[in-house]
This record gives C-alpha cells, sequence and structure tokens, in this order.
C-alpha cells in the first residue's frame, strides 16, 4: 500500500477534496511543524547535554569574597613581584659577568699574540739547527775504573782481606 502511494499519480482523486481544492498543502504543513517541533526537541536536547558536560567552565556570576583568599592572593602578587626583582638582578650580573669575560678574553688573547711577539724576537738570536742534521750529543763519559787490588774483591768492588790464620788452627 505505501509503495503504491509512492508510485501513484500526483494528481490522484484521493489527494483532492470535495470542493476541488488540492489536499497536499494540508499535510504538508503538519509535517513541517512536525519537523520543526522534532528540530525544536533536538536542540533542547543537546544543549542539555552540553550544559551538563560543560557547564562547570561557565562562570556563574562574581566570586564570593573571602578574606582568606584575598590576603593569600595579595601575598601570592607580592611574592611574584619580589621573584621577578631577583630574577631582573641575576639577569643585569650574568651581564655584568659575561662582559668582564669577554674583556678577560680579549687581555688574554692580546697577551698571547704579544708572547709569540717576543719569542720571535728571540728565536733569531739562538741558530736553528739544520733539518737535515742530527742533534749533537755530548760524548759518553767512561766508567772510571777502579784501581785493581792484588786480591781478592767483593762485588761492590771493595777488597776482600782473609783473616789471618790463628796457630791454633794448623795444629
Amino acid at each position: 500500500m505505501l509503495w503504491e502511494r509512492c508510485v501513484a499519480d500526483p494528481y490522484d482523486e484521493r489527494d483532492f477534496d470535495l470542493d476541488g481544492r488540492s489536499a497536499t498543502p494540508r499535510r504538508t504543513r503538519t509535517r513541517a511543524l512536525v519537523g520543526l517541533v522534532s528540530f525544536a526537541a533536538l536542540v533542547v536536547i543537546a544543549m542539555s547535554a552540553g550544559w551538563f558536560t560543560y557547564g562547570h567552565l561557565i562562570e556563574r556570576g562574581p566570586p564570593v569574597f573571602d578574606p582568606q583568599v584575598a590576603v593569600a592572593l595579595q601575598e601570592l602578587r607580592e611574592r611574584q613581584v619580589q621573584s621577578a626583582q631577583k630574577m631582573e638582578e641575576i639577569d643585569r650580573r650574568l651581564m655584568a659577568a659575561q662582559v668582564d669575560l669577554k674583556n678577560l678574553s680579549d687581555q688574554l688573547s692580546a697577551l698571547e699574540i704579544r708572547m709569540k711577539g717576543l719569542q720571535n724576537v728571540w728565536n733569531p738570536l739562538t741558530p736553528e739547527p739544520d733539518a737535515g742534521a742530527q742533534p749533537i750529543m755530548p760524548p759518553r763519559k767512561k766508567p772510571s775504573e777502579a784501581p785493581k787490588s792484588a786480591g781478592p774483591t767483593s762485588l761492590d768492588g771493595a777488597p776482600l782481606t782473609a783473616p789471618a790464620p790463628d796457630e791454633s788452627d794448623r795444629k
């Protein structure tokens, strides 16, 4: 039956009133009204879901004055200002230290240049050895030989003397 209505002739007899007026505007108005009410219901449901989900994020008016909170906020602001001042002081000191370090680095570079200049002044006074020449080595000292004694000697070279024979040993 529904299929028959969908494929039926748009000017079917059932779509007209007894007076000959078309009955479709009445159906169209009813359908439009039902659609509008459904859409409004969906909007209300979506807004209420959003309110319950994100309603805590919406400010609900001015906060209630609490003197303890006000004192704590004031102390927090004062500490924040003090911290900012300390950070600025640290920044100034750090910049001054960097300037001093740069000056010391420049002075050290200038001193290094002067030292190299002095080395260049002293180098011409000393003769440079030839690259192919062998370095001059002082002659080796020969170990001094101790005079040889007539008798036996120890490992250190001290003479060994035999004890005088006793007459009791000879018998």
